[in-house]
């Protein structure tokens, strides 16, 4: 199986920018908390359990690293760096002893503006892409609105009754709309003590069709153990050492950008040594050199670019359903028109 990325699916600067639209091309407003908030107190249990995932999804999104937010990172905290050296140093000249304060004082308000900025950028393109898995579960996609029993015009499209929006009808995923959304992971204790695993609740990824959907993690450690089974063991391990791969190359420098940190501990270790302070030595060899080596030697056996959006595509790429591991290929799930397979058991839908 080929993969194709689907436009559905993207988050960047543009999908954060540009005005959110239906399928008719006219502009709405993104979900917000309220939206969520007044859904999950629905007397509906299907929406009241959904608006809980959509608030989990988009946590989940919210911590995704694409290079648009990671740029903004960067950006904000040489900004932080810069605004502080400048406006600390005139505060020093001028006020004396009483800049330090004054200093310390701009620097945390320069940390909670650029932390207050982030996340409102990454919130904004997270509920642009929540809008598509609200409405392929049923809901409306402006309003958080329930589409159930909702006319469909001549045109295929369902309009909320409480917004007027219009969705696409082959976007619901029916069947499976109605139902819970399947249960993928598990807790783990095994997972839990492995470096660098992500928590269930960090592994949802939008499918090709935008829904929200578990990806397994990649060591498949917190996979149901039903599910698990019918993996024929080659398979399981082909398919975890493919998802092992994924960012492998990104960790390794980011091991070797991080290895000045417990290097700067050692020489200091070894400065106080060659001065006669034994104790100090090794106070701080076992209380920061060592701990901030090992955090370091880590990185490369953690799960840094490998999120649950790569590694799902991983999945799809060996015929299997990337949320919950069922076979994809040939009759099992056919191909729709526009190229998704839709897998028979959650309702997951991937490019072929």
């Amino acid at each position: 199986m080929t993969h194709r990325a689907h436009q559905d699916a993207r988050v960047g600067l543009r999908s954060t920018f540009r005005p959110l639209l239906d399928d008719r091309g006219r502009p709405i407003r993104r979900l917000d908390r309220a939206d969520l908030v007044r859904a999950a107190r629905s007397d509906n249990p299907g929406l009241a359990m959904l608006a809980a995932r959509l608030r989990i999804a988009i946590k989940s999104e919210c911590r995704r690293n694409t290079p648009d937010r990671v740029i903004l990172m960067i950006a904000l905290v040489l900004w932080v760096l810069f605004t502080y050296g400048l406006f600390g140093s005139i505060a020093a000249s001028t006020m004396g002893v009483r800049g330090a304060g004054v200093g310390l004082l701009i620097l945390i308000g320069l940390i909670v503006a650029a932390n207050r900025l982030y996340s409102w950028y990454v919130r904004r393109g997270a509920l642009g892409q929540i809008a598509r898995t609200a409405v392929a579960e049923g809901v409306c996609g402006s309003c958080a609105f329930s589409l159930e029993g909702a006319v469909t015009d001549p045109d295929a499209r369902v309009v909320c009754p409480e917004c007027g929006a219009a969705w696409r009808r082959d976007r619901i995923v029916s069947p499976f709309w109605e139902k819970p959304a399947f249960p993928v992971l598990r807790w783990s204790l095994s997972a839990w003590l492995t470096p660098g695993s992500r928590g269930r609740n960090s592994l949802y990824t939008p499918d090709d069709r935008g829904r929200y959907v578990q990806s397994p993690d990649s060591r498949l450690l917190m996979v149901r153990p039903e599910l698990l089974s019918e993996l024929p063991p080659e398979e399981a391990s082909a398919l975890r050492s493919s998802m092992r791969r994924v960012g492998r190359g990104w960790r390794l420098l980011l091991m070797l950008g991080f290895l000045w940190m417990p290097g700067a501990a050692l020489y200091f270790c070894w400065y106080l040594y060659s001065e006669g302070e034994r104790l100090a030595v090794w106070v701080i060899l076992a209380g920061i050199a060592a701990p901030v080596l090992l955090s370091v030697l880590s990185i490369p056996f953690g799960s840094a670019f490998a999120g649950p959006h790569r590694t799902a595509r991983v999945i799809v790429r060996h015929g299997r359903c990337g949320s919950c591991l069922h076979p994809m290929a040939g009759h099992t799930a056919p191909a729709d028109p526009e190229g998704r397979r839709v897998c028979p058991r959650c309702g997951a839908a991937w490019l072929s």
